[in-house]
């Protein structure tokens, strides 16, 4: 008997630990896997809604008052023109930092064909990769806690030279000949970064996108695509005479603070980026003082709403799904009119938090699978889903063939092919830290 008490105990553990647990029914939906990942962060599979036809929807839910736990925003090949996998984007940001892990993260925002920039405000540990916002779209900003805030937020920067300021209001790309742009560690090893792509192979990749159940409102035909090539070619020409400021960083770099930086040479031409620093490219229009070397100059970024908050961390997409306990999608508001993007059931990602900024939920949802009864999510069944886990703020990510969920190195949302995922260009994940006094007493 107690032979056979010790085989049930050894194998009820082995169930637990991978999270096998028997259907579980809650309010509007029945629990199918659920797992701790951590302390204080969850993976869950459930099916959501009535009827036959059901959402299997993956939550990560995580407890933002553990301090052990942090937002990770990760950008592909930590270059703004690069997509990847999210496997290996989180394989590259494991590697980087051996104090931290990454059990769980998503696909996050939209990004623009060819050069695969990213759409809307894009932030990783202080430093932009894109400040502007699309449309009127949203965007999920995190201080340095990792506490929430989601708005439609655009950032401006500032550069004070002596005792003059200029604004500049683009980031690692030149709109036209004038103004000021500041280039950072995603723009490239050199400024200005070439981008050496056919035509031909963008273009059929745009195509097999689109093949993908793609969730994009944005359609893209071959004249446009070498309308877009020739806008690239004409700025890299524009940014090769340009007088660039290059400069080291004497801070951490952040959102709504100031940033004190060193100069270290002033030159034209092709120039490398600096090594914990960035270049301050001058258009043809500059009436400032150029410095020289050794001089200090100081730069802000600066956002349009909550200016009194320090952020480091931002991702963007569309539309908000859930407002103050509202579950009702802004689409229209935010500038987005197409309707397979909006009433066509998709496999879609998205972000909420709870009423008090405690939890945090990155959710997706699977494709249709009529074979399954499975079904993919309109935008209004998204908002619908966000509110029934338990947001009371959500807004829409990126999703279609984009839509992933990497948990310990699998893709859950594919269980054919766990190892597979469509190349994509921003991730937002959960970080495991390892607590030591360096981490709890560290200082700017």
């Amino acid at each position: 008997m107690l032979k056979h008490c010790k085989i049930l105990l050894i194998l009820l553990t082995i169930i637990s630990s991978f999270g096998f647990l028997f259907a579980e029914k809650k309010s509007g939906y029945t629990i199918i896997t659920e797992r701790e990942l951590d302390k204080g962060l969850v993976y869950k599979n459930i099916l959501y809604g009535k009827g036959r036809n059901k959402h299997s929807v993956h939550i990560l839910e995580a407890d933002l008052m553990n301090p052990a736990l942090s937002i990770e925003v990760m950008k592909s090949g930590d270059n703004v023109h690069h997509l990847g996998r999210l496997h290996d984007i989180i394989n590259y940001a494991d590697s980087i930092n051996g104090e931290k892990e990454i059990p769980g993260a998503v696909n996050a925002n939209f990004w623009r064909a060819y050069s695969n920039r990213p759409m809307g405000p894009t932030i990783i540990n202080g430093e932009p990769a894109e400040i502007r916002r699309y449309k009127l779209w949203s965007s999920i900003f995190f201080d340095e806690m990792s506490l929430p805030v989601i708005d439609s937020f655009e950032i401006k920067g500032f550069l004070r030279i002596e005792d003059k300021e200029f604004d500049f209001g683009y980031v690692n790309r030149r709109h036209d000949s004038s103004g000021i742009v500041l280039y950072n560690r995603f723009a490239g090893d050199t400024i200005p970064f070439i981008m050496n792509r056919t035509i031909e192979k963008e273009f059929k990749q745009i195509q097999k996108n689109a093949a993908e159940n793609d969730s994009t409102e944005e359609e893209i035909n071959l004249e446009d695509l070498r309308q877009q090539i020739e806008e690239e070619k004409r700025q890299s020409s524009q940014e090769f005479g340009t007088t660039k400021i290059i400069l080291v960083y004497k801070g951490r770099p952040r959102i709504n603070k100031q940033l004190k930086c060193r100069v270290i040479d002033v030159a034209r031409g092709a120039v490398e980026m600096p090594e914990n620093g960035c270049i301050i490219s001058l258009g043809y229009d500059y009436e400032c003082t150029i410095p020289k070397a050794g001089d200090e100059i100081s730069i802000l970024f600066e956002t349009n709403v909550h200016k009194e908050i320090v952020f480091f961390n931002a991702v963007s997409g569309t539309p908000r799904l859930v407002r103050d306990g509202n579950a009702k999608h802004e689409a229209y508001k935010e500038g987005s009119k197409g309707r397979r993007f909006i009433r066509r059931g998709l496999a879609r990602t998205a972000i909420g938090v709870d009423e008090h900024n405690q939890k945090i939920f990155i959710v997706t949802v699977e494709h249709t699978q009529s074979s399954k009864r499975k079904r993919g999510a309109t935008l209004s069944n998204m908002a619908t889903i966000m509110k029934g886990i338990g947001c009371y703020n959500a807004m829409n990510l990126d999703g279609g063939g984009s839509s992933v969920m990497v948990i310990d190195s699998i893709n859950v949302m594919r269980e054919s092919k766990p190892d597979y995922s469509r190349k994509i260009s921003v991730g937002i994940g959960f970080e495991k830290k390892k607590l030591n006094l360096h981490n709890i007493f560290k200082t700017d």
